[in-house]
């Protein structure tokens, strides 16, 4: 499929100026970047709402195919090794990448205004002992920061389906950091509400008082967690750049800033699928010294919208500080991130939960154990602000917890985690190899409540997984009364052994199938059926690279029934047995999605999610 009008291929969008993070104090600086002219103007505020998200094509997907070039942003640096410095420049860009049909790359750079195409192939991957590294006889560089070229996920904590961040060296003298994938078509581009976006941000830091740039022990690097909230309506979007940590030149180590330390974003302006804004180090301690703070920097960052309904975001940035003769700094990083919540400000008191207990956690002989109605979600609703208030049931009693914007990125940049004392808990949108839930009424998450020994062991002694969907439902009086619909999409679903071993215990060792939703609705009948085909399996849940076929392998969905809003079914396939339990979401049944939970012949227990839109 070639999506040439798509993907805008155009020359490399402005880099706004510079950010605001690396170790050392006050002081402004300058930034350039290369464009290709200005942004057209964004959908204001009264203008009618967008079409039904069109399908979006992911980047897996569609990078194989060398006919196929993506538009590319980018910002970069020129480095002096003479001077050992390090600069804001405009000289250099990326163009465009494209697929070469063969496991390389063509990747187009600018330079001084003229194009130049370098072949990245495949021979070169795994340069310089990383699985993401390409190199060429001529010293040309390229580096994945989100787990691998192509579209399937490695490494990253969230997989990004519609784009990728690159780094690059060019060896006239440049260091370049560039996003590509599929953008959101100017169409499905939100007119109205707010999302909020939370992922990661990395960047490399240059001091300019050293003797060296040239080695990754001569240069700092930067890691943050990035919360973003965009204003469609207004076509504004702010945030904030936080729990930052930094590895000092010459250490290889990373150390946590002081939680005084933040980055402002702020001015963010969003216009026909991208967006510009303004960075600001930020340190509420005064008196810190500079090399412990982000004080002072200055910055813009230029941005690009991914996916269907501006699901993902992707973003270049870079930065500059000089406060005195030992202090000049010079910062290129990379902001990405996707939505946390589809339901902006949704409450819903009847989530469907479904999952699985852990067991004596941390012996040599846990135990898992198919959830039941003592222990599940019954609530989730907005804490008003980018948070949520869920209410569990835990062993059948009932306990209401916040999980503010605060709780953002503890373990990954889109999970909300909190531990209090012995009690543990934690949210997120799921990494799903089947596929991100797409729905624009509905939303899945994975949860978690756990149990600690004590207030100090880090060690958990028991804990409850699961899988939740939750949003917007039909009104009863919506439903249609007569006809039927066809929905299609994704769904994917954990298995657990009941007896997995010392140590195996946790999400990373279950298994996984994932497969293609269909499913059939006969309102007059009040009747679903359907199922789950071109199903994979993975002996781990995460490792999405690992999915084969399986053989015939198909799950069925039969014996449902349409109760108002709500749906019920009978799971069974691939050796399993067991139930699914879901809704109609949106106005007038325009999506439908819901869990599963089944249990295998040999003991086995499968718990998941599944959603498609209205055909």
């Amino acid at each position: 499929m070639n999506i040439a009008t798509i993907l805008k291929a155009s020359t490399a969008l402005p880099l706004v100026a510079l950010l605001a993070l690396a170790g050392c104090g006050g002081g402004g600086g300058s930034t350039s970047m290369n464009t290709g002219g200005p942004m057209p103007p964004s959908t204001g505020p009264g203008q009618p709402p967008p079409p039904a998200s069109q399908p979006v094509p992911t980047l897996a997907e569609l990078i194989p195919d060398p006919a196929n070039t993506f538009a590319a942003l980018s910002g970069s640096i020129s480095q002096d090794f003479d001077s050992a410095t390090a600069a804001v420049t405009d000289r250099f860009s990326i163009k465009s990448v494209a697929s070469d049909g063969a496991g390389g790359y063509h990747v187009t750079y600018v330079l001084d205004g003229r194009d130049e195409t370098v072949h990245f192939e495949s021979r070169h991957l795994g340069a310089g002992g990383s699985d993401t590294a390409y190199t060429t006889e001529e010293g040309h560089w390229l580096w994945s920061y989100t787990g691998s070229f192509h579209g399937v996920h490695y490494a990253e904590a969230w997989e990004s389906s519609y784009f990728r961040a690159l780094g690059s060296y060019h060896p006239e003298g440049a260091r370049i950091f560039s996003t590509y994938g599929t953008p959101t078509p100017s169409a499905d581009m939100p007119a109205t509400g707010t999302a909020t976006y939370a992922g990661r941000m990395t960047a490399d830091a240059y001091d300019n008082t050293l003797d060296s740039i040239s080695t990754r022990a001569a240069r700092s690097q930067f890691q943050g967690s990035v919360v973003l909230t965009a204003d469609f309506a207004d076509a504004t979007m702010e945030g904030r750049i936080y729990r930052l940590r930094v590895r000092p030149p010459g250490e290889t180590a990373y150390n946590n800033l002081a939680s005084t330390n933040r980055v402002e974003i702020t001015e963010g302006a969003i216009a026909d699928g991208q967006f510009t804004a303004a960075l600001t180090g930020v340190d509420d301690n005064a008196n810190a010294p500079l090399a412990e703070s982000v004080r002072g920097f200055r910055g813009d960052v230029s941005g690009q919208f991914y996916g269907p309904a501006a699901e993902e975001f992707g973003a270049v940035f870079t930065a500059t500080r000089s406060a005195a003769d030992d202090d000049d700094w010079t910062v290129l990083g990379n902001l990405r991130a996707a939505r946390a919540d589809l339901i902006d400000g949704q409450a819903d008191s009847e989530p469907f939960s479904a999952g699985v207990n852990r067991l004596d956690y941390s012996s040599a002989s846990p135990r898992i154990v198919a959830q039941g109605s003592d222990n599940r979600v019954t609530a989730v609703a907005s804490d008003g602000a980018e948070g949520y208030r869920i209410s569990y049931l835990v062993e059948g009693t009932l306990q209401t917890v916040t999980l503010s914007a605060h709780d953002i990125g503890n373990l990954r940049p889109e999970a909300y985690s909190r531990r209090d004392g012995t009690r543990g808990w934690y949210l997120r949108r799921p990494n799903s190899p089947g596929g991100r839930p797409l729905g624009r009424h509905y939303s899945v998450k994975d949860w978690a409540a756990t149990t600690y020994p004590d207030g100090a062991s880090p060690s958990i002694a028991s804990g409850i997984w699961g899988t939740i969907v939750h949003g917007r439902r039909t009104a009863p009086a919506s439903m249609p009364g007569t006809g039927s619909a066809t929905y299609a999409g994704n769904a994917a679903a954990y298995v657990f052994d009941p007896a997995p071993g010392e140590g195996r215990a946790g999400s990373t060792w279950s298994e996984g199938y994932r497969g293609r939703l269909s499913l059939s609705a006969d309102f007059a009948a009040g009747s679903i059926s359907g199922g789950i085909s071109e199903v994979e399996h993975s002996s781990r849940f995460f490792e999405t690279a690992s999915y084969r076929a399986v053989a015939g392998g198909a799950f069925t969905i039969a014996n449902g029934s349409i109760q108002g809003n709500a749906l019920s079914a009978d799971l069974s396939g691939l050796g399993y047995s067991g139930t699914v339990a879901g809704a109609f979401y949106g106005p007038v049944a325009d999506e439908t999605a819901g869990v599963m939970q089944a249990t295998g012949a040999d003991g086995k227990i499968l718990h998941g999610w599944f959603g498609g839109a209205r055909q």
